[in-house]
Formats: structure tokens, C-alpha cells, sequence
């Protein structure tokens, strides 16, 4: 779908401009590289996450691991959704998708792009929690923990400036949409918001 909104987006740009009575007051030069580099940042990222998936066989494809998602704001978002991203509790990325993990974010980071890792938690992590099957306290301190150490992670494997990531936390409070296909697991994720170029 998002493929699709891409190839309508780039079409829309390469028509003929409009009479200039019907064009609305010209945007500032400056938006236009900024719109096409969140493009081919898009397109690219969908791209690799197709890849991976492909590369992991049946399974792999059969999961909805990976989404680019369009912001109002001009960000745009990538959900690493895997339902094993995570143990129940825990904040490690689990070593099966380590490398998958480690591609998306050499791609992000090679963009030059401010971020913000958002960490998010589910059902099974409080039943962790709540049975002392996690050393963490509550889902808030566990969703920050996932989101502090993918951020880490990526500062010293990519040498990642501090000042261009931040991490968010949201628990088990922003829960996805329920969809065919989806299992509840997929709360258990990481999202990273892709910050628009200045």
C-alpha cells in the first residue's frame, strides 16, 4: 500500500504544474529536496525490509515484520513489529533478528536524520512482570528500557552522534490496531520516528 502512495506521489510530481490561477502560494524552495529525499528514504528502507523478509524464507515472509508509515507532521515512521523482536520482559533484541535489526538501522542511520526510538510493550510482558519473570518494575520502565538499548546499540555500532536520537516510552498503552494476521505479540516493538529535513 505505501509502495503504491509512493509511486502516486512521484507521478503527482512529475505532471505539468497548474495555470497559475489555480496554484496556491509557492512553498518554500528549499521543501522540495526534503520531499524527495523522504521518498528515496522510504522507497529504499522498504526495499531492504523486502529483502530480509525474503531472505528469512515462508516464515519470515508470513510475518508483517516491517511498516513505513507517513506522518502529518513531514516524519515518517518504521515499525519493527516482529512478534520475536522481544522475549516477554525483556529488552534484548533477540539474537534471531540481530541482523535484520542491524541492516534497518544502518540504512536509517546513513541517512544523516535526526531520530526517535519509541519503545512499546504488550499483554504478555505485564503477565511477566506481574509473575516476577521480568527485573523490570512496570511496562513504562520496560518499553524505555527496549527503546534506551536499541539506541545504544545503534550509537556504538554505527558511531550515531547523542544529539541526533532520543527515545520514547509508551508502554502497553498504544496497542496496534487489530488486523488479520497480526498477533498480539506485535505490541512487543520498537518504532523509530524518522524526523523530516530541517
Amino acid at each position: 500500500r505505501l509502495q503504491r502512495e509512493i509511486e502516486t506521489i512521484r507521478a503527482d510530481k512529475s505532471r505539468p504544474a497548474p495555470s497559475a490561477a489555480m496554484t496556491s502560494p509557492a512553498p518554500d524552495s528549499a521543501s522540495a529536496p526534503g520531499v524527495d529525499a523522504n521518498i528515496d528514504l522510504q522507497t529504499a528502507i522498504l526495499d531492504e525490509a523486502r529483502s530480509f523478509l525474503a531472505a528469512g524464507g515462508e516464515k519470515a515472509k508470513a510475518r508483517s515484520d516491517v511498516e513505513v508509515l507517513d506522518l502529518a507532521s513531514g516524519d515518517f515512521l518504521v515499525r519493527i513489529a516482529a512478534p520475536d523482536l522481544f522475549g516477554a520482559g525483556e529488552a534484548k533484541v533477540s539474537p534471531e533478528l540481530r541482523a535484520s535489526v542491524d541492516r534497518l538501522g544502518e540504512l536509517i542511520v546513513k541517512s544523516g536524520r535526526r531520530l526517535r526510538i519509541e519503545g512499546h510493550a504488550d499483554y504478555d510482558d505485564s503477565e511477566a512482570i506481574s509473575r516476577k519473570a521480568s527485573t523490570y518494575p512496570n511496562t513504562w520502565e520496560l518499553s524505555a528500557a527496549r527503546a534506551a538499548a536499541l539506541a545504544q546499540y545503534w550509537m556504538r555500532k554505527f558511531d550515531l552522534e547523542p544529539t541526533k536520537i532520543e527515545s520514547a516510552a509508551y508502554g502497553k498503552y498504544r496497542p496496534l490496531e487489530k488486523k488479520v494476521g497480526r498477533p498480539s505479540q506485535a505490541n512487543r516493538r520498537i518504532e523509530v520516528v524518522i524526523l523530516r529535513v530541517q
